[in-house]
């Protein structure tokens, strides 16, 4: 009855290795997109159950030395169609830990809260007037004061009227749903050395 019983433990065991090497071959054949499946199902599955992270964590250290060199000049590099939001993390404060993604084996960044670029200069300041027409300005990242279900952000143009307040136009009061009076907290969008804003601002 042991053998038995051993005997099927080792089947399972070989039909599991089977069958995920066949679903991995099926899903990875080595391009860009097979990878971005991978990593939207690891995703999902980090969302539905995180036993699984630690399931992939291996039991003894990995000895980068003796891995082979193309793996090791890939560790903690950012991918190339990373490397923008990596630049923009960067120039908002953000460091690398000396930790790596258990999944591609790129940077994991960190930074304070407080130490957040757009957090630590954002300012906060009342609607002083509403203009019709545009505002010429820096691009702002701008939101409301609302801490609950009608907070809202967007991307605009503001003029800063010391001590009074802001001048915002009428598309950006609208999309934050504010008006006169009301404050708002705001922080120029593009940081030094940041990559440039890439979708369009409302006037």
């Amino acid at each position: 009855m042991g053998k038995r019983l051993t005997r099927y433990i080792l089947l399972a065991l070989v039909l599991g290795l089977i069958a995920g090497w066949a679903i991995n071959a099926a899903i990875d054949d080595g391009t860009p997109e097979s990878a971005a499946r991978l990593k939207s199902i690891a995703d999902y599955l980090s969302i539905v159950n995180k036993h699984f992270i630690a399931d992939l964590m291996p039991d003894h250290p990995i000895y980068i030395p003796l891995l082979p060199k193309t793996t090791q000049d890939v560790i903690g590099k950012p991918h190339p169609e990373s490397t923008p939001a990596v630049k923009n993390l960067t120039a908002e404060g953000f460091k690398f830990a000396n930790m790596v993604d258990i999944f591609d084996g790129g940077p994991v960044l960190t930074c304070p809260r407080d130490e957040i670029r757009s957090v630590k200069e954002s300012r906060r300041l009342p609607v002083a007037s509403i203009v019709p027409g545009p505002v010429e300005s820096s691009t702002y990242i701008i939101c409301n004061a609302h801490g609950d279900e009608r907070f809202r952000a967007c991307k605009g143009t503001l003029k800063i009227d010391e001590p009074d307040g802001v001048t915002i136009t009428g598309a950006v009061a609208r999309a934050l749903n504010v008006t006169a009076g009301d404050p708002v907290r705001f922080v120029v969008m593009q940081a030094p050395g940041a990559s440039p804003p890439s979708r369009s601002v409302i006037p």
